[in-house]
């Protein structure tokens, strides 16, 4: 059975959410309980299983409503965020979410950041996200919450973040593809739409 690359990546996605989410129920013994979990049916559906014989070949029509199903984002919180001021700390280079981060630390330590703010927020963001093979003009950019009276210090700027209603998803380390899903998600709700 020859699958072109992009078929058998499909199935690999597929193969590996049905992982996933075993591997949430690792702790459970098995029993048939835990194929009633709704997630591990919306994965099992999305192979068309009256084409499961072996001796069939599944078609590619079939593998893209597979994966269409499975790139669907379905847990995106639409959240208010409050304006506040922010310090941020931009950086571009080869690794900009390191040094940021290693800077971001370094700060919120120096001003107790945590016990002036305890409800402090933090973004990151690419910016801009670059082209060259090498990484050299990626850019990262980080802000976290400040009080309106704390004044901040080079690398840091002081900006203010409007706040406003925003798509939240919780997007597992590795799994950048779905930063695209949820672009998409926003482009075409029916209730919102992208500012």
């Amino acid at each position: 059975m020859n699958y072109p690359a992009t078929a058998l990546s499909v199935i690999h996605n597929v193969l590996q959410n049905l992982v996933d989410q075993l591997k949430l129920h690792a702790e459970v013994k098995l029993n048939p309980g835990v194929w009633m979990d709704k997630t591990l049916l919306q994965i099992v559906e999305a192979l068309p299983l009256s084409k499961s014989n072996l001796k069939e070949d599944l078609s590619m029509n079939d593998l893209i409503k597979a994966d269409q199903h499975l790139s669907t984002l379905k847990d995106v919180r639409i959240v208010y965020l409050p304006s506040s001021p922010v310090a941020s700390i931009h950086v571009i280079g080869k690794s900009p979410e390191y040094e940021t981060g290693m800077e971001l630390q370094k700060f919120m330590m120096d001003t107790k950041l945590t016990q002036l703010k305890p409800d402090l927020r933090h973004y990151g963001f690419n910016h801009p996200n670059g082209v060259q093979p090498d990484g050299s003009d990626h850019g990262y950019e980080r802000w976290v919450t400040i009080p309106y009276d704390l004044e901040v210090r080079e690398p840091f700027v002081k900006k203010h973040f409007t706040g406003g209603l925003h798509a939240a998803h919780m997007i597992p380390m590795g799994s950048f593809e779905e930063w695209g899903w949820l672009t998409e998600w926003v482009e075409h709700h029916e209730e919102y739409e992208p500012n």
